[in-house]
């Protein structure tokens, strides 16, 4: 129930806000690989 009223009052808050569309990603990883490692995925330098 309270995730979706969070989802309810997101949804508002983006409609006031104009928006036309949100995407939210449900990965438990990385994306990036770079010479063999997602360490520069990571990396927040």
């Amino acid at each position: 129930m309270a995730r979706s009223l969070a989802c309810a009052d997101l949804a508002r808050l983006l409609e006031r806000g104009r928006f036309d569309g949100l995407f939210i990603a449900d990965v438990l990883g990385t994306y990036d690989v770079y010479a063999g490692t997602d360490e520069a995925a990571i990396d927040s330098r």
